[in-house]
């Protein structure tokens, strides 16, 4: 689990209430690799390092893929902010899916987090730069159909 540069979660209850991580995941929670990490977990062993905004708004614990994924919903695409005190805003894109025992019932779930604040830092750039280009052809346009008149006029030779 701690050879891939990707966030890994496994939750070991349906409740997610003991979930463990690997390396690069305890890195992007800013916690011990060997601490319980969800904020499912009991009130005394709940994460104070990080909190999880969708939309601009607080996601409770219950509605965090691993979570989710525990009431046998697999999650995809899930997209995160996951904001630490003195650190910047990381967007995350999670999976999460139901892990069951034997006789086909939720013991708990598997969940996979990838960083991707730089590529969104790109989408948004390519973004501003298309609103800038489509301004300047706006505005190219306009001065060709309607050409200032405080400019002299061209000379014929």
């Amino acid at each position: 689990m701690n050879v891939v540069p990707i966030g890994l979660a496994i939750s070991e209850d349906p409740a997610c209430r003991r979930i463990i991580l690997n390396t690069y995941k305890s890195e992007l929670l800013g916690v011990p690799v060997k601490s319980n990490a969800p904020l499912s977990a009991p009130l005394g062993e709940r994460p104070t390092s990080y909190t999880n905004y969708r939309g601009g708004k607080k996601v409770s614990s219950d509605e965090l893929p691993m979570q989710v994924a525990c009431t046998g919903i697999v999650v995809r695409d899930y997209e995160v902010d996951l904001v630490r005190e003195g650190q910047d805003t990381r967007k995350l894109l999670c999976h999460a899916s139901p892990h069951f025992d034997t006789e086909g019932r939720v013991q708990g779930s598997v969940g996979a987090f990838l960083d991707i604040t730089e590529l969104k830092k790109a989408e948004q750039a390519l973004f501003e730069a298309d609103r800038r280009k489509d301004e300047f052809l706006a505005m190219l346009a306009h001065e060709l159909r309607n050409p200032r008149q405080d400019q002299p006029p061209e000379r014929s030779n």
